[in-house]
């Protein structure tokens, strides 16, 4: 049989830096928290290699919802325009320009309230 041999001031010291706690254990060994256990059926599928497959996001884009708008707010302004009567001190071509406009961004506006609900369902 050895003798051990007696402590060091330094040993002493490196060894109340480490947690002596009965429940602490490595990383890999810590207990997950208790909302990975919930997400475990959403956890990606993973193919022959092992790698896992992409998710595929189900969530609405922007863009189509305000050319939409946008694009059904100018026609909505055009056939004002046209069925429209005088306009004023304003000339036919400007008058339609102005209510194309108006109404486009009115559509689009639209067309980004539309984007917000659908997102929300999403």
């Amino acid at each position: 049989m050895s003798t051990p041999e007696p402590r060091t001031e330094t040993a002493e010291r490196d060894e109340s830096r480490h947690d002596t706690r009965d429940d602490a254990r490595p990383a890999s060994e810590a207990p997950r928290p208790a909302h990975d256990e919930a997400r475990a059926d959403e956890r990606p599928a993973m193919n022959r290699d092992g790698v896992p497959l992409a998710r595929v996001r189900r969530a609405p884009r922007i863009m189509p919802f305000l050319l939409t708008g946008a694009v059904i707010g100018a026609l909505a302004g055009l056939f004002v325009s046209l069925d429209g009567g005088d306009g004023g001190n304003y000339t036919a071509s400007s008058s339609t320009g102005y209510l194309v406009v108006l109404f486009g961004a009115l559509g689009t506006l639209l067309g980004g309230l539309a984007f917000v609900v659908a997102d929300r369902r999403s």
